[in-house]
């Protein structure tokens, strides 16, 4: 019976190929860069590999990375939860392909202070150079999820149109205090660990909010 997944290096990057759909995901890294560009594709036994995906812990506690990007014609699909777990990147860019970003795939990345989206994706867009918001379906006008802020935010108002903080979406910004938001607020969802281990010292639950899910202010000291 043939293996139809299988684990190889290029580049100073590890992927898992999958070897019936000819698509691959990265799963790992040796690099000691500070920049690196994830390729479209791979070459493996003279055959394509579309790379998709960048899986859990690929880049845990990576601390010589500071920026990563894609080309213009990349397919990464998804970003699984942990992806950039306690790593010290500080700038990272979201490619036109990209449609789902797991929970918790910004966990711990302390040092993030850039954040770009390619302006041919629809699902996502950056905010006042602040925020990464995305859609909740692609038929929506506005984009209704705060999916991450920049790690060194020192004032941020909420925009009322957003309905969900995403998990981990302020956590560990550490120089900001208050979170101000509008009295026409639509917020619905504050997510998991959505201000975890921030510095905010005040935050206004707005009307609308109907769940706050676990651990959404701890370690607010």
């Amino acid at each position: 019976m043939t293996n139809l997944n299988q684990i190889i290096s290029q580049n100073q990057i590890r992927y898992l190929l999958n070897i019936e759909e000819k698509t691959a995901s990265v799963v790992g890294n040796t690099l000691s860069s500070s920049h690196i560009t994830i390729p479209r594709s791979i070459k493996f036994k003279s055959e394509d590999y579309i790379v998709t995906s960048i899986c859990e812990n690929a880049f845990k506690g990576c601390d010589t990375i500071q920026s990563i990007s894609f080309p213009k014609n990349s397919e990464i699909k998804k970003f699984e939860k942990n992806a950039f777990f306690n790593s010290t990147i500080e700038s990272i860019m979201i490619p036109s392909s990209l449609i789902e970003l797991e929970d918790g795939w910004c966990y711990l990345m302390e040092d993030l202070k850039r954040i770009t989206v390619d302006p041919a994706n629809k699902n996502f867009t950056i905010y006042g150079n602040k925020f990464l918001l995305q859609k909740s379906s692609p038929e929506n006008e506005f984009f209704d999820i705060l999916s991450l802020s920049i790690r060194n935010i020192e004032f941020a108002m909420i925009p009322y149109f957003i309905r969900i903080i995403a998990p981990y979406a302020f956590s560990d910004c550490t120089r900001i205090e208050l979170i101000p938001i509008t009295k026409d607020s639509e917020l619905e969802i504050i997510g998991k660990c959505s201000f975890f281990s921030s510095s905010i010292t005040e935050f206004t639950i707005p009307p609308k909010v109907t769940k706050i899910c676990e651990l959404a202010f701890n370690k607010c000291r």
